[in-house]
């Protein structure tokens, strides 16, 4: 154990405290800053993302969650309802717009499944 704490202290490795936490106005312009550049559709799971590695902030993702749902209460719940939009294919004829996808989650199986459609 003496060691692994020798090492740790040699690399400048420590716990996380809680009190290393940023406030909640920076976290809020910081925000608001990633949604005059991404625009609304952002979640909030990329959001913290991009606080930590863009702004430096250390903060939870339920705290981004909750500030990203007061900043836009209209995108959050847009989120939150998951419906699926379907898209809708204006085509001159047979042939003219062909759409293919793949499902590769059972591929470590060797079931790889493909699909077209021609419109």
């Amino acid at each position: 154990m003496d060691q692994l704490r020798k090492r740790l202290k040699r690399m400048d490795l420590r716990r996380r405290d809680k009190n290393g936490q940023t406030s909640f106005e920076e976290v809020e312009a910081a925000i608001k800053k990633e949604r005059e550049v991404s625009g609304n559709c952002i979640g909030y799971r990329i959001l913290h993302k991009r606080l930590k590695e863009k702004h430096s902030l250390r903060v939870g993702r339920n705290v981004v969650m909750m500030l990203s749902a007061l900043d836009n209460p209209e995108g959050a719940a847009a989120r939150k309802g998951k419906k699926l939009k379907r898209r809708i294919y204006h085509s001159k004829g047979p042939g003219y717009i062909w759409h293919c996808d793949g499902y590769d989650k059972l591929k470590p199986y060797g079931f790889a499944i493909h699909g077209c459609i021609d419109r």
